[in-house]
C-alpha cells in the first residue's frame, strides 16, 4: 500500500476515503474539500470522527464574495395548465416530472424559459464586462436543449452551449462557452470554470 494519499473533492468520495482509512496502512493522508458541509446527520457525524476540528487546515481564511438571490415565480392555475409536482404514485416534489410537464405545452414553457431569459438579462448581461461567463442549471437534457434554443434567439451576441457528460458534450463546451447550460451531476463540481461571474440554479430541491 502507498504511505501517502491524496483524495480530492473527498466529500464526494466518503465512503472510499473511510475504507481507506480503517482498511489500509496509509501513513499519511491529505483530504482535500472545500465543502465539507451536509444536511444529513450521520454524513456530518462520520465527517467529525474522521476529520476532527484540530486536524483540519485552518489558517487560511476563505474570501467571502459570492451574493445569493431568490427569485420566486408562480404560475397561474396551475391545476389546469397540468403542471405536475410529483411522480406518479408519489406525493413528493419532483423537479423531473415539473420539467416534464413544462416541455408538453409550449403554453407552459414558453413563460419558464422568459423567466431565465430575464434573469440573463437582468443580471449577466446588465453587468457583462468581456470574458464574463454564465452558468445555468436545470435537471433534463431535454430542458438544457429547451434552454439553449431559447437564449440563442435573444442573445445571439453570446456563445450559448449545452454541457452534459451523460450526452457526451465535448469538455470545451464547459469552458469555452460565454453562457452554459447544463446539470448539477455534469458540472457542479471539480471543474474549474474561467471567470465565471453568475450562477442561476433553477432545479428546485
Amino acid at each position: 500500500f502507498p504511505s501517502h494519499d491524496i483524495y480530492d473533492e473527498s466529500h464526494m468520495h466518503l465512503n472510499k476515503v473511510y475504507k481507506s482509512i480503517c482498511f489500509t496502512d496509509v501513513r499519511k493522508l491529505i483530504a482535500l474539500s472545500a465543502t465539507m458541509v451536509s444536511l444529513d446527520y450521520e454524513v456530518l457525524r462520520i465527517q467529525k470522527m474522521m476529520f476532527p476540528a484540530q486536524a483540519r487546515y485552518t489558517k487560511i481564511k476563505m474570501k467571502k464574495y459570492i451574493q445569493i438571490y431568490s427569485l420566486v415565480y408562480q404560475f397561474k392555475d396551475y391545476r389546469n395548465r397540468r403542471i405536475q409536482m410529483n411522480e406518479r404514485g408519489s406525493s413528493d416534489y419532483s423537479h423531473n416530472a415539473f420539467e416534464s410537464s413544462l416541455l408538453k405545452s409550449n403554453k407552459n414553457l414558453q413563460p419558464y424559459l422568459e423567466l431565465i431569459e430575464y434573469m440573463v438579462e437582468q443580471d449577466y448581461k446588465l453587468k457583462y464586462i468581456k470574458g464574463d461567463r454564465a452558468l445555468i442549471y436545470a435537471h433534463r437534457v431535454d430542458m438544457l436543449d429547451a434552454i439553449v434554443a431559447h437564449l440563442k434567439k435573444k442573445f445571439p451576441e453570446y456563445d450559448i452551449r449545452r454541457y452534459s457528460k451523460g450526452e457526451k458534450d465535448p469538455y470545451e463546451n464547459a469552458i469555452d462557452a460565454d453562457i452554459r447550460v447544463s446539470t448539477i451531476g455534469s458540472l457542479g463540481a471539480a471543474i474549474d470554470i474561467p471567470n465565471l461571474v453568475a450562477v442561476y440554479n433553477t432545479k428546485n430541491e
